[in-house]
């Protein structure tokens, strides 16, 4: 490999990098977000008799909650994969390297779901919402 193609090569993993470090804050931010914001006016969103619709919000929390776990879980696992790779570089042991290497793999299936799981909750917090406003303003 010439030297043209490792500074591409760098490059290309310095943004792969700061993607990666902007992803995860965008979807911690999304998350928290709108767990705090639904706390907060929690007491303008439940206005309606609906009793019953509380468990969708309590389930879109519990998502939005276990997204954020997750997702700073991978963040410490990148961290982790990061520290890997420079004990290969350092002592060439093949361990640090298949550990290095297995760590994304990982994450990708876990922000994967750590998505998915986000999705399920805002849109829990929307039919919270419109349950809400239906019984206020239409249904009684």
């Amino acid at each position: 490999m010439n030297s043209d193609d490792s500074a591409l090569k760098d490059r290309l993993y310095t943004t792969m990098s700061q993607e990666a470090d902007g992803f995860y804050k965008l979807l911690i931010t999304i998350c928290t977000t709108f767990l705090g914001g639904t706390l907060i006016f929690f007491e303008k969103l439940f206005v309606s008799d609906a009793r019953w619709s509380i468990w969708l919000l309590f389930l879109a929390w519990l998502a939005l909650a276990y997204s954020i776990a997750v997702l700073v879980w991978i963040r410490w696992q990148n961290v982790e994969a990061h520290r890997h790779a420079l004990e290969y570089l350092k002592t060439r042991v093949e361990k640090d390297y298949e550990k290095a290497v297995s760590i994304p793999n990982k994450a990708r299936k876990w922000t994967t779901s750590a998505i998915i799981v986000m999705m399920i909750g805002l849109g829990l917090i929307a039919v919270f919402t419109a349950i809400n406003i239906y019984y206020k303003y239409i249904g009684g």
